[in-house]
């Protein structure tokens, strides 16, 4: 049987992992939102299926241009089919490296849940941890 104070002491670790992982999500997200400060239209051009354990996930594919340039972008996985192809969306991009890219609104939404998951379960071994030295 494993002592307590190693339960302790692999609880507090693991949530600090997860708490390092929130950090690195959200600095990856700033990093992107100050980078990509150019617009540009793109093109729904392919939807993307997978099957996730309840239901189908979908995985618009936009492709827009920057000086005769094509470039594709993976959009944020939907539940429900959002965005039809042929329909237009906003894109935010790197002036210095129009590969790297954004979808406002959609992409920012998966950073934040991300974000609040990782946090929230760093929290909860944080604490269980404590109340664990307690006993």
């Amino acid at each position: 049987m494993i002592p307590q104070s190693i339960w302790n002491q692999r609880l507090y670790i693991y949530g600090a992992l997860f708490l390092l992982i929130a950090i690195i999500y959200a600095f990856f997200a700033i990093y992107k939102k100050r980078k990509c400060t150019a617009k540009v239209d793109a093109v729904v051009t392919e939807v993307k299926t997978r099957t996730s354990r309840y239901s189908p996930v979908y995985l618009p594919i936009c492709e827009y241009y920057i000086n005769g340039i094509g470039y594709k972008r993976t959009g944020p996985p939907h539940h429900d089919n959002v965005l039809p192809v042929g329909s237009t969306i906003t894109i935010a991009y790197d002036p210095n490296k129009p590969q790297r890219a954004y979808i406002p609104g959609r992409d920012e939404r998966i950073y934040k849940l991300r974000f609040a998951t990782f946090i929230f379960a760093g929290a909860v071994m944080f604490i269980a941890g404590y109340l664990l030295s307690l006993i």
